[in-house]
């Protein structure tokens, strides 16, 4: 089951993977230009056309309707692409077919939805798990969202969690800790639970790894400099570091019949 506040991270989250993306193939031809490949290279041209596609890849997901953006995440575009011939009808318009094919996609599965299934093995592929296909909610008096959290990683037998989390303006998110860390009353009183949910290549929820009674013991920030290296981001991380009691994990249709006890 997906709930409007899932559906609005997992939107976020893919608007800035394909930002980042863009950014990434831009800095390529930027780069290429440099050491002095020129236009008409074959292989300016290959990164040229994927630098388009994901400009026109993320102005079509921020176009998207809930219920459009719902069915893209099952056909998104590297899914499609990579089953349909496009190479043998044409070069430079892949995307451009690719929006044609997804129309077609929506309008069978708003007239017949029954048949969703059906149309979905016929595109569907067999695919890996990503490491970047993630969503952690820590709890909501830290006022971290998932978006924030860059790297996620556990020690089984220690029990210990450790977060990196991209500091965000306005939030509050470093006072709240330290306020956490001072309240004698708080720590180490065991703390709600950490929710990591892994998703598949088409950002649905494959499985959920709970940890259960998480306390904060531990916050490291990184040190402040004028000195960035060119190709550092300048953004200021955090690392936060949890102990908790017990960790489960459940599974997509586990998870529905839980929604609904």
């Amino acid at each position: 089951m997906m709930y409007m506040e899932d559906l609005k991270e997992l939107r976020e989250k893919k608007i800035a993977e394909l930002e980042y993306s863009t950014v990434k193939k831009f800095r390529t031809l930027e780069e290429m230009h440099e050491r002095g490949i020129g236009k008409s290279s074959s292989s300016y041209e290959e990164v040229f056309d994927d630098y388009n596609d994901s400009l026109n890849e993320l102005s079509f997901v921020k176009s998207l309707s809930d219920d459009e953006f719902i069915i893209y995440l099952k056909f998104p575009f590297n899914k499609v692409s990579q089953i349909l011939p496009f190479k043998f009808y044409f070069t430079q318009k892949k995307f451009d077919e690719y929006k044609k094919v997804f129309k077609i996609i929506v309008s069978i599965i708003k007239k017949e939805g029954e048949i969703f299934e059906e149309t979905e093995s016929f595109l569907s592929i067999s695919e890996p798990l990503k490491k970047n296909h993630f969503l952690v909610k820590i709890p909501d008096y830290f006022n971290i969202s998932v978006k924030d959290v860059v790297s996620f990683e556990y020690d089984r037998e220690g029990k210990r969690i450790l977060l990196k989390v991209r500091e965000a303006c306005g939030k509050k998110q470093i006072k709240r800790i330290i306020n956490f860390l001072n309240d004698e009353s708080n720590n180490p009183v065991p703390y709600e639970n950490i929710v990591v949910q892994h998703l598949t290549p088409s950002y649905e929820v494959d499985y959920t790894h709970i940890f259960k009674g998480v306390v904060l013991t531990g916050f490291y920030e990184e040190p402040l400099t004028y000195d960035v290296e060119y190709d550092d981001d300048k953004l200021r991380y955090f690392q936060m570091q949890f102990e908790y009691i017990r960790d489960i994990i459940e599974d997509e249709t586990t998870s529905q019949e839980n929604d609904k006890s």
